[in-house]
Formats: structure tokens, C-alpha cells, sequence
């Protein structure tokens, strides 16, 4: 949990929800990747 962590979806909703999730369960150090893979063009 002390760890950081990125997480990524096609377009960073998903990941979105995940990265509160994550948070949830007590990580700290998370990442979102904005725009999600669609956003790497």
C-alpha cells in the first residue's frame, strides 16, 4: 500500500473509479492516467 500505483483505462473513467477504490482501501501513492489510453495519440 506504500507503493504507487498508475492505473489506466481506454478513457480514464474506469481508472477513475478504480483509483477511489484504491484509496479506499488505504493506498496513497495512485496515479490516474487523464484521458486514458485514448488520450496517448
Amino acid at each position: 500500500k506504500e507503493k504507487e500505483v498508475v492505473v489506466i483505462c481506454q478513457s480514464g473513467m474506469r481508472s477513475n473509479k478504480a483509483s477511489k477504490v484504491l484509496r479506499k482501501m488505504g493506498f496513497k501513492k495512485i496515479t490516474n492516467v487523464k484521458g486514458g489510453m485514448s488520450a496517448w495519440n
